[in-house]
């Protein structure tokens, strides 16, 4: 009963890495903080948690949607990680290539013995976590052409997302 179940539950997440892979992207240019605020918009943020944006106003060519659930992720993972006077900082940068977005916040940090593992299905610190939040993440950065790396200690953790300025595809559609 339980490998039935443990199989089931392996080809739903290959369903779901599947579609985020093989879905076509729509790339469209968007303003990073459009972006942001349009994602912290859509979290439910507990009152106890203070987000601060220091991020450009630079335009990335990126399919909106995938980046929002990167981000979306990201952050809530941030959200649960923290407890009270929790603080959770995102900023951008950009080079001549790209666009890089660091999200971090004052939780206690990913344990150390699942950094290797952080980005692998069914891996997660939180009691009722699916294991998926990080692994759909990496793989939509991937797709876009981009990279995602962390670094986590007790009493901080740093995700930073790289996203190239402009697609190189030239068979990818940009509204």
């Amino acid at each position: 009963r339980i490998k039935n179940a443990t199989d089931n539950l392996e080809t739903q997440i290959r369903g779901v890495l599947q579609y985020v892979r093989e879905k076509p992207l729509e790339f469209k240019n968007v303003k990073l903080n459009d972006l942001i605020n349009s994602t912290l918009d859509s979290i439910q943020i507990p009152s106890s948690v203070k987000i601060s944006v220091d991020s450009s106003d630079d335009t990335i060519q990126c399919d909106s949607d995938k980046i929002q659930i990167v981000l979306m992720n990201i952050i809530n993972n941030a959200i649960e990680a923290v407890d009270r006077d929790g603080k959770i900082t995102i900023s951008s940068n950009k080079s001549n290539h790209d666009t890089q977005i660091h999200i971090s916040d004052n939780g206690p940090g990913i344990p150390q013995e699942l950094h290797d593992q952080v980005f692998f299905p069914m891996v997660s610190v939180k009691e009722n976590g699916s294991g998926l939040g990080l692994t759909i993440a990496q793989d939509i950065i991937r797709i876009h052409g981009g990279g995602i790396i962390f670094r986590s200690n007790p009493g901080e953790t740093i995700f930073a997302i790289q996203i190239p300025i402009k697609i190189e595809d030239k068979e990818a559609k940009i509204a």
